[in-house]
């Protein structure tokens, strides 16, 4: 593995999301102050429509960039200059397809805000602003693909966080100065303006040569990119309809209130495995690379181990996040912002069993494996929108996150490792089965009981300190139960102990 690259993309992405989370959440800290929660609510609202029109790039961004390990790999400039012509095609072709859907939508907005009349402010600029915005960022997006596909991640991701924490200062200083919506969303088209430039600059200053000339692709190429997209379309789908949907339905069904409260608590969740899963996001060329000459059992071992990992940083995350979120956005957002505890424990029970997946997706598009586990990317979306809609109906959030929960775990948690096992691996997954859904049932009881622990003082800073320590205490339980139970795991750990000696 090139561990340089590697530890580089690490170092960057983390710091570069930790830093955007804290300034994100001053952000929303503002927006709730100055604008109100309601309005807090549409921004969570038209962040989410938008997410659904990213649909429009197919997950052509991330098949053809697999395409392009191989040409780099073999220093094949002709054939690495036709990919990136495709894409920069493509990629003109999507942002004008997302921008006339975004405006075709617009008349329909009002079904979406159940209460947004209280809130007293036009529906369609807000919108027509952030699709602005929206539509800047397909612009770069062949150059920032040339970064990726040279394992340089960290340059993209540099210049994505230098441009994401521009917006949160100009934001909170419009806000401070104009209290306008308006002026809030207009910081969103400079910040993506200053990123579109500063990308363009580095990629022509790098790439300039694999950028000029005018190959086209060979009908191999088309062969194998068509295939790629395909798959890749069917699992943005599913992406789409198990996280987006979700905000959308409550916002139609419940309102913009209580999806202002929601998007709260997830925002922290979000922002906060967005880092942590920083961890693992920048290792997928690097794996993929990999994948191309390593032995295969050698290669099995590296799965097993992150898997393993996966779930430990998992448990000591989302233990510890639900033992101090009710302090978290009590002291950043108000006390009165506060979720009921059944709504708590699915949230946090639900992005433990999709951040758990971590591992086998990394391996899963660094082994270019996303065309034979399409249809259950689109299986997964329709059931979890079917089931999410029914739900809502009923028990509010906590239908939709349980929606959640139904379909990663009977359709994300088999097919997935199945597919990489039966491909990559040659092996059975009937053993892997058993301990991870021993592990999540592991992590269900730690939840539990860690709820019957906790305590609440008169000292929120206090009260968030000891039911953190207690949260600690039972992770390390749980992490010590999978570290004696994973081989593979316990080998990686036990060596990296004895190289640190």
């Amino acid at each position: 593995m090139d561990k340089k690259k590697s530890l580089l993309n690490v170092i960057v992405s983390t710091l570069s999301k930790i830093v955007m989370l804290v300034v994100a959440i001053w952000v929303r800290r503002y927006v709730i102050r100055y604008l109100g929660n309601g309005i807090n609510g549409l921004n969570s609202l038209y962040l989410n429509v938008l997410d659904v029109l990213s649909l429009a790039e197919l997950g052509i961004g991330e098949a053809i960039t697999y395409c392009m390990y191989r040409p780099i790999v073999e220093n094949d400039e002709s054939k690495t200059n036709a990919i990136y012509n495709a894409l920069r095609r493509i990629y003109n072709v999507i942002a004008l397809i997302v921008l006339l859907i975004g405006f075709m939508l617009m008349p329909f907005l009002d079904k979406l805000a159940k209460d947004y009349q209280s809130i007293g402010i036009n529906l369609q600029l807000p919108f027509a602003l952030m699709l602005a915005s929206t539509f800047i960022t397909y612009l770069y997006g062949p150059e920032s693909a040339l970064f990726t596909a040279h394992k340089k991640q960290y340059v993209v991701t540099a210049i994505y966080a230098g441009g994401r924490i521009l917006q949160y200062v100009l934001q909170i200083l419009v806000l401070v100065l104009t209290k306008s919506f308006l002026c809030f969303l207009t910081a969103r088209i400079v910040a993506a303006l200053c990123q579109w430039t500063l990308t363009r600059i580095l990629a022509i200053k790098q790439y300039g040569h694999l950028m000029k000339g005018k190959q086209r692709i060979d009908d191999g190429t088309v062969k194998e990119i068509r295939k790629n997209v395909g798959a890749m379309f069917l699992h943005k789908i599913s992406a789409v309809f198990v996280g987006s949907t979700d905000s959308i339905l409550i916002s139609a069904f419940v309102g913009m209130e209580i999806l202002g409260r929601y998007a709260n608590y997830t925002t922290i969740v979000t922002s906060m495995t967005g880092v942590i899963g920083m961890l693992f996001v920048p290792l997928t060329a690097v794996i993929g690379h990999l994948y191309l000459g390593a032995d295969k059992e050698k290669f099995r071992q590296y799965y097993h181990f992150f898997h393993g990992f996966n779930l430990c940083v998992a448990i000591v995350f989302f233990l510890g996040y639900y033992s101090v979120i009710d302090s978290l956005v009590a002291i950043l957002f108000g006390a009165d912002l506060e979720l009921q505890r059944a709504v708590k424990i699915v949230i946090t029970l639900s992005y433990f069993i999709q951040f758990s997946r971590k591992a086998s997706l990394l391996f899963r598009n660094a082994t270019g494996l996303f065309y034979f586990d399409r249809w259950k990317a689109l299986v997964e979306g329709v059931v979890n929108l079917i089931l999410s809609w029914i739900f809502v109906q009923y028990w509010g959030i906590v239908g939709v996150l349980a929606a959640t929960i139904i379909t990663n775990m009977c359709i994300c948690l088999t097919v997935e490792p199945y597919i990489l096992h039966k491909h990559v691996f040659k092996a059975s997954c009937k053993k892997y089965y058993v301990r991870n859904y021993a592990y999540i049932a592991l992590f269900a009881v730690a939840l539990m009981y860690l709820d019957g622990q906790m305590v609440a003082v008169s000292n929120i800073w206090l009260q968030m300190i000891e039911n953190g320590v207690r949260s600690l205490a039972v992770s390390f339980a749980a992490c010590a139960i999978i570290l004696a139970t994973n081989r593979d795991y316990r080998q990686f750990v036990k060596d990296a102990l004895l190289k640190s000696r």
